[in-house]
């Protein structure tokens, strides 16, 4: 019985070289355990501070973001007004232009050109010159107050042969003068100058064109 006893003692269960390296295992356990805890801890704790960054900063973009999408609006809005505004000047300006033009007529609408007339034949009086001949080419102005508010050479756009007379242009004072000077050229078409000179008489260049086809043609006496 004693022998039996002291046989069981020892057995490899009961060695205390096994039960010390069991502890041992469990104690390694226990302590990577706690090591793998406090590793993950901080892993977690790195992770919490980096997503608190990477939040702050996200925040920080998008007030950026809405700061610029603010002003944006507001250039956009700017730019509509701009355009209104340009829109109403270019629809103003077009209606000043047409103005100019308009009054360019009416200011036009008087004149008269002459063809034919020698140069230096009106000297130093064109407006005295002209009052004078037009009665001597047209008898049937005499005694008519024709009153020409300028008179001047110009070159003609239609000719390019400058070794010819300059064309004579004469503004009158009234409209109906104009067309009565027209009228009577008609009539009296066609008169012959005494040195043979010959005269062509035209309306006024009308919405900046070129010089139309003679409308009447006459004799100088």
């Amino acid at each position: 019985m004693s022998h039996s006893r002291k046989l069981a003692d020892f057995s490899p269960s009961s060695s205390p070289i096994k039960k010390k390296n069991k502890s041992a295992t469990a104690a390694g356990r226990a302590d990577m355990e706690d090591n793998m805890v406090i590793t993950i801890k901080q892993f977690e704790d790195i992770l919490k501070t980096e997503l608190a960054a990477m939040r702050s900063e996200f925040s920080s973009h998008m007030t950026t973001v809405q700061n610029m999408c603010s002003k944006v609006d507001f250039l956009i809005g700017e730019q509509r007004e701009q355009k209104k505004v340009i829109n109403e000047h270019t629809r103003r300006l077009d209606a000043l232009e047409q103005q100019v033009i308009d009054l360019q007529d009416r200011s036009r609408r008087s004149n008269l050109r002459l063809l034919g007339l020698p140069e230096g034949a009106e000297k130093d009086d064109p407006i005295g010159f002209l009052k004078r001949s037009l009665q001597r080419w047209l008898p049937s102005l005499s005694g008519k107050d024709i009153e020409i508010e300028r008179a001047h050479r110009v070159y003609s756009r239609a000719s390019t042969d400058y070794s010819k007379p300059r064309e004579f242009l004469f503004k009158l004072l009234r409209y109906n003068d104009r067309n009565l000077i027209l009228n009577e050229a008609r009539r009296h078409s066609p008169v012959k100058a005494n040195d043979g000179a010959m005269l062509s008489i035209f309306s006024g260049i009308e919405k900046g064109k070129p010089p139309d086809l003679p409308s009447v043609s006459c004799h100088a006496i």
